[in-house]
């Protein structure tokens, strides 16, 4: 009996992965909801902003609905790296704000420019992650992206798990945590690191 449920786990496991690594592959959603434009901050509208390149333009262009918007996807775009212990991303916003289509976008933008990339994806929620091994889970996706929805329903011995499975200088991955601006903040006063 433990034969098959170790079996079944491995199904199940493999058929994540298949579907996870389907999020490249996916076509683009005009239809889907986006955050309204707001206006923009003041101190935002003092800083300098770079002009994004067509292909950012493509993938970020309707998120960048404001000066601070873009000035904060640009800083993302040009921190996100494969150094797993550093270069991670969070991504704040409302339930149907489009937060998970930017995650996705992030990593394809990626994928278009580095070389590096596995294109191994994996999403995963929260809930799910804390009844898993987090370091398993990123030794699957070495040179890949995890995104992490909901995550400030992290516990925190998932996060420390998962920080033991970032700090191995030999693995390189993106991490990705979604959630509302409360909920992160929640989740960062409790796991600083």
């Amino acid at each position: 009996e433990a034969e098959e449920i170790e079996e079944a786990e491995a199904i199940e496991e493999a058929e994540e992965i298949e579907e996870a690594e389907a999020i490249l592959k996916e076509p683009e959603m005009a239809e889907e909801a986006y955050a309204p434009e707001r206006p923009c901050c003041e101190k935002a509208a003092k800083l300098p902003v770079r002009e994004f390149s067509k292909e950012e333009l493509d993938l970020f262009g309707k998120f960048a609905n404001c000066k601070q918007a873009k000035i904060q996807i640009a800083n993302a775009i040009d921190g996100v790296s494969l150094a797993a212990y550093t270069g991670n991303v969070i991504i704040t916003g409302d339930n149907g704000s489009g937060t998970i289509k930017l995650a996705k976008n992030l990593i394809k933008n990626v994928a278009l420019t580095d070389g590096n990339f596995s294109g191994k994806v994996a999403k995963i929620t929260a809930d799910v992650l804390n009844s898993r091994d987090a370091a398993a889970t990123i030794n699957k996706l070495v040179n890949g992206a995890l995104i992490i929805e909901k995550a400030g329903s992290l516990t925190d011995a998932t996060v420390q798990n998962l920080l033991r499975g970032l700090e191995q200088e030999n693995r390189g991955i993106i991490v990705i945590l979604e959630d509302t601006k409360k909920a992160t903040e929640k989740l960062l006063a409790r796991n600083e690191k």
